[in-house]
């Protein structure tokens, strides 16, 4: 009778041990299985996104030469002092004789959106005076400019001088 009895109880006893010690442990093993399993998903993840952006810097590498351009056309700062002594060169060089030349604000008709909006407009007037051929250089000399140049507006002063004055309004792009 003791045999019967000590089985159920030897039984309990595993029951229990099983229950408070192996049970924990298996939740535990389990929870760090997921936690595993989670960590590789984002390894993956992480994995496919780098090989995503190296295929991206070699598409990009193809197009160096245009990004290039483009920078140019875009420089990051709108030096100044640079720009003003590009259009005295040009200006010299197509024989204009550059009167004046100030920096005005002008207004944008509206507001760009998205990349568009970090590009900048800074406004120039310049006073030039020469023959209506020189000019003619002088525009043909900015529109092969690699920068972003516009000319807004163009008013020719005829009065009682030898040569014409003109009053040029441009627009400068940069970043």
């Amino acid at each position: 009778m003791k045999k019967s009895f000590s089985i159920p109880i030897l039984l309990f006893v595993v029951l229990l041990l099983a229950i408070f010690l192996v049970w924990p442990q298996y939740q535990e093993f389990k929870d760090l299985k997921e936690q595993v399993d989670e960590k590789q998903a984002e390894l993956s993840e992480t994995e496919e996104y780098l090989s995503e952006l190296s295929q991206i810097s070699e598409k990009l590498n193809d197009y160096q030469d245009s990004l290039k351009k483009i920078e140019s056309a875009l420089p990051q700062d709108s030096s100044l002092p640079s720009l003003l002594n590009f259009f005295q060169k040009e200006s010299s060089e197509n024989g204009l004789l550059l009167k004046n030349i100030n920096q005005t604000e002008g207004k944008r008709k509206e507001e760009p959106k998205g990349i568009l909006a970090k590009v900048k407009e800074t406004y120039i007037n310049l006073s030039l005076t020469g023959t209506y051929p020189s000019l003619k250089g002088f525009l043909e000399s900015l529109e092969k400019s690699s920068r972003l140049i516009e000319v807004e507006n163009i008013s020719i002063d005829t009065a009682g001088e030898e040569f014409p004055e003109y009053n040029i309004l441009i627009k400068v792009h940069h970043m």
